[in-house]
Formats: C-alpha cells, structure tokens, sequence
C-alpha cells in the first residue's frame, strides 16, 4: 500500500479495488474492537462538539422552520396555519440522536480540511435564520389589532 513520508496511507495512489476492500473494512464494527479503536457508531464526541452539534441542530431546524413558514404564507396559507409549521424542542430533540450519529462521522473531517467552509456556511446560515425570525416576530406584531399594539 502507498504511503506518504509521514507515514500515512496515500489514498490518492490506490488502485479502485483496493479503496474499496478499504470502505468494506473500515465499516466494520469488528475491525474497530480487534484494532481497539473507536468505531463512528461508538465515539464520543467532546463537550465542546456536542455543544456545537446542538447549536447547529437548533439553527438549522430553526431555518427549516422560517423557511416553512415563509413557503406556506407564499401559498396562501394564514399565518395561524402556517406557524404549525414550526418545529418544536421535541421535533428537535426526535432527531437529536441521529444528529449526532451524523456529526460522529462529519466533525473529525469538517474540523480540518472543510472546516472554514463550514464554519462559514454555519455563520450564514445563522444570520439567516436570526434575521427570518425577526422578521417573522415583525410580521406578526403587524397582524395583531391597533389596540393590542397600543398596550
């Protein structure tokens, strides 16, 4: 197998057969419990990174949410109707476990090579949500009667 002067596998020399004999390998439970190393299924993740998986839960299913929101009034639905849209903290907290399953597998990769791509795209991301909320608050101040924004 090809490796690097540091030593490491040099994935950009394998042949196809042998990535694949690779993947097969590395999805192995088995393996990880015979070379006694964490498997993705397993890991456990920092503090640090399972604060961040939730806040990236919260800020994406809360653009989710706006954008649902902003779908449905575009269709015509009121926006009593349109707001059952919104997910809730047990909506969330259903999807949670899959969550970090996914962030087991991506957040060693996102944290070196993609990691200002995706610190960026979490930023925008965000911004935008914060922003589609306030609007959404804005929005439904202006609905309510003149006497019930008078008080």
């Amino acid at each position: 197998m090809p490796v690097t002067t540091d030593g490491r596998i040099d994935v950009t020399r394998l042949r196809e057969k042998t990535k694949s004999a690779l993947r097969l390998a590395l999805s192995d439970p088995a393996l990880s419990v015979a070379l006694g190393t964490p498997s993705l299924e397993t890991s456990a993740i920092s503090e640090e990174d399972a604060a961040l998986v939730k806040t990236i839960t919260d800020s994406a299913f809360m653009g989710v949410s706006a954008a649902s929101v902003l779908i449905a009034r575009r269709a015509g639905f009121r926006p009593e109707h349109a707001a059952l849209l919104v997910w809730d903290a047990d909506e969330k907290n259903s999807v949670a476990p899959l969550t970090g399953k996914i962030a087991r597998k991506w957040l060693p990769m996102l944290d070196g090579k993609y990691r200002d791509e995706c610190l960026l795209g979490y930023q925008v991301i965000t911004i935008l949500a914060m922003k589609i909320q306030l609007m959404r608050e804005a929005s439904a101040q202006s609905l309510q009667p003149k006497a019930e924004q008078a008080s």
